[in-house]
């Protein structure tokens, strides 16, 4: 802290870090007159500080899975604050609605700008990827073509 005088400093609880759950250490703020200094200080390198990663292992170790990982109400409630009043326009949109764009440099422009096609999934679903005797030849290789319009490689050969 740069000058903010303190009007107690008093020694005070601190918790410990890491996994040592209601363990405490005692603590003095270390201010001068002009109130510069720091109130607590996790200097100690006998401390033990744990990475994201320990902390998620941990949870799925012991089962408390609220400690690392949100739930799946907590996670809708958050896209739905972010996006829209309804979970399904952000989790699950409709393809009418997804609109497809491509990168900034590839229309002289600079992110995050974009590059909007004026086409939506959609469109692509029904116009370029529609099924047809042409488009078999075509899209022989790409699967989800093949699984939309019931095509095998063979097939699409024999076309």
């Amino acid at each position: 802290m740069t000058n903010w005088k303190l009007k107690d400093s008093t020694d005070f609880q601190a918790p410990l870090p890491g996994f040592t759950e209601g363990k405490v250490m005692k603590v003095s703020p270390k201010v001068d007159a002009k109130g510069n200094g720091y109130i607590l200080r996790y200097n100690d390198p006998a401390l033990y500080f744990p990475k994201p990663y320990a902390k998620i292992a941990k949870a799925l170790v012991t089962g408390d899975y609220g400690a690392a990982f949100v739930t799946w109400p907590e996670c809708q409630r958050s896209w739905e604050i972010i996006t829209d009043a309804s979970a399904a326009v952000c989790l699950d949109p409709p393809p009418e609605k997804v609109q497809i764009y491509i990168p900034a440099f590839l229309c002289d422009k600079t992110a995050p700008d974009k590059c909007d096609q004026h086409e939506t999934v959609l469109d692509k679903y029904a116009v370029k990827y529609s099924c047809t005797p042409q488009h078999n030849t075509w899209y022989a290789d790409i699967d989800f073509y093949k699984a939309k319009c019931n095509v095998s490689a063979d097939t699409a050969m024999l076309v």
